[in-house]
């Protein structure tokens, strides 16, 4: 364990050092000491103008956004919201809907004018729906059917709430605007000026691991990104001490999301950290085992992130009707633990998928502590190490 832990933290002096791309410095930020990447972009707006490509980044169905694609429809979405709707830096921008394309569509353009994305839960109810949009008080929320219908049953709904509608008919109980209409016309709009400072409050997250209604968790631009770039880091670590080294697919790399993207576990480790990858990011309507281990073999799937339960309906998928999955490099998991035998189960499973889980919380952007591959087999219960950007105690 000591030689492990110090060829860790030896990799991590080597990778954070000086005129590394991983530097890492201390500074100050709203009076308290941080870790902070140097070479970090500045805000999600950087990120996303710095990673267009002619990629495929977003599919869906038998639709295919690319990354430019993506960038452009969230340039005009961004300018209709300035001109259209007045939105403002700092104004919340609410998003309830499943995961459609607009809704990655509708989060870049959000923070790119330094407004606030709100991400609400699509699984709720209409108490709960209710008081999230009460909390938060967005000038604007964007949903689909079925979020529609539901705040159209509000005995009242917010007042001067600004509906748009996406991928839905018009309910005859609430207005609503039509996003296609709504973005069609600004097609040809440049992505509207913004300054935007790293420690901007960049989202709202709501997260439920409390009793009561679900808290509002406010990050910013650095916290989102720095997130990012400890992932990335991690692998560095894991490649440079042979903990495990992701091997070259020899074609783009493709997340199969079975995660809503209003959780960190969407947002975050599918759709933000697919941007400096390069990685395409394949979305379903809804879970469905069958059409998932299709999309493994057709879309030739590297990662696959998911729950325990989700998990054994891969192996059970592939067992039983035999799913080519030889393109299948990582099966991730979070949010809930794994037990042992399953996490020794998948590698014996199939022999090139490396386990991996992680634990982490909205709060924090949903890095805490990971653990991938050998060391994953060698220690099945475990969560992993801390990130190298986090201090961690333990406490009764």
């Amino acid at each position: 364990m000591h030689d492990a832990t110090t060829a860790r933290e030896e990799a991590i002096g080597e990778l954070c050092a000086a005129g590394q791309p991983y530097e890492l410095k201390f500074t100050q930020i709203r009076g308290k000491g941080q870790r902070i990447f140097v070479h970090a972009p500045s805000s999600l707006r950087d990120l996303y103008f710095e990673n267009r490509s002619n990629l495929d980044y977003v599919v869906f169905e038998d639709e295919r956004f690319t990354f430019e694609h993506v960038y452009q429809l969230a340039s005009a979405f961004a300018a209709a919201m300035i001109d259209h709707y007045g939105v403002k830096p700092g104004d919340r921008v609410a998003i309830a809907m499943r995961n459609y394309p607009e809704w990655v569509i509708s989060f870049f353009a959000i923070t790119s004018i330094g407004a606030i994305a709100v991400s609400l839960n699509a699984q709720w109810g209409a108490s709960d729906l209710s008081f999230g949009l009460n909390d938060c008080s967005p000038s604007l929320v964007l949903v689909d059917q079925e979020r529609l219908d539901l705040i159209s049953s509000f005995e009242k709904v917010p007042s001067g709430l600004k509906i748009i509608r996406v991928r839905a008919d018009a309910n005859a109980s609430i207005k609503s605007d039509c996003w296609s209409y709504i973005v069609a016309d600004h097609r040809d709009s440049e992505m509207p000026p913004s300054v935007i400072h790293a420690d901007d409050d960049a989202t709202i997250i709501y997260t439920s691991g409390t009793t009561g209604y679900p808290k509002g968790v406010v990050s910013t631009h650095r916290s989102i990104i720095h997130a990012l770039l400890s992932w990335e880091l991690d692998a560095e670590i894991r490649t440079l001490i042979g903990a495990y080294q992701h091997p070259d697919p020899g074609h783009q790399e493709c997340f199969l999301l079975t995660v809503p993207l209003f959780h960190v576990s969407g947002s975050h480790v599918a759709m933000l950290s697919s941007l400096r990858l390069q990685r395409k990011m394949v979305c379903m309507y809804k879970w469905d085992v069958q059409k998932a281990m299709a999309l493994v073999e057709n879309e030739r799937v590297t990662v696959l992130t998911a729950a325990p339960a989700i998990t054994n309906d891969v192996i059970y998928a592939d067992s039983s009707s035999k799913f080519d999955l030889s393109s299948l490099l990582v099966l991730g998991g979070g949010g809930a633990h794994r037990a042992p035998e399953q996490v020794l189960g998948i590698s014996r499973f199939k022999e090139n998928i490396a386990p991996g889980t992680g634990w982490g919380m909205t709060e924090t952007n949903a890095i805490g502590a990971g653990i991938l591959g050998k060391d994953y087999l060698d220690r099945p219960s475990s969560c992993g190490q801390c990130s190298a950007v986090l201090e961690m105690r333990v406490v009764d």
